[in-house]
């Protein structure tokens, strides 16, 4: 009991006095130039250029989360592709949606073999492909004879289809793990 009594009064001394200290800045906790420069122009629109008046930003992502550039992500265990959009929301997120070579190799880093869902589903309109996040779709990187529809079923977009590093159309009923992704800032 006085163990946990001392515990509690020197934690409430350290918050009153400073605050917890800042964990050291590992390679992926840097602040990057965009989120100096938001920090900057926030404080010209507010008219304070105090020093002491900066707004910190989060650096890092939660426990668990991998950073890549201005995104946390995570992979989760099998769901179908609405279970697995919903569970990302329930934890700050959206399925992740993809943009580019680099963002969709990084994602390919976290899986391993697994098949996992993304963002991306034409389930409002068969080969109309939109992002549950409400980016953009400007870039797929589908397999060989994919997205076919296949048995008319196929509504939503994974990831290492068959080990192959490839996007393929799949029923959105099927259960695959799934990345979620957020911004580090949230």
């Amino acid at each position: 009991m006085k163990l946990l009594v001392v515990f509690l009064l020197v934690g409430s001394m350290m918050v009153l006095s400073e605050g917890f200290p800042e964990p050291e800045p590992g390679p992926e906790a840097e602040p990057t130039e965009e989120r100096e420069a938001d920090t900057e122009s926030a404080n010209e629109e507010s008219g304070d250029e105090d020093e002491h008046s900066v707004v910190k930003r989060a650096t890092r992502c939660p426990c668990g989360w991998r950073r890549f550039g201005t995104r946390c992500l995570i992979v989760k265990g099998p769901l179908k592709w609405i279970d697995a959009q919903r569970r990302c929301q329930s934890i700050g997120g959206n399925l992740l949606s993809v943009h580019n070579a680099q963002q969709n190799n990084q994602a390919l880093s976290l899986l391993g073999n697994k098949r996992t869902w993304i963002a991306a589903s034409d389930a409002q309109e068969d080969g109309q492909w939109l992002n549950v996040d409400g980016t953009p779709f400007n870039y797929a990187n589908w397999c060989s004879g994919e997205p076919n529809n296949h048995g008319g079923r196929e509504s939503c977009a994974e990831v290492n289809f068959s080990g192959r590093r490839c996007w393929n159309d799949e029923s959105c009923s099927s259960r695959l793990y799934s990345i979620c992704a957020r911004r580090v800032n949230s």
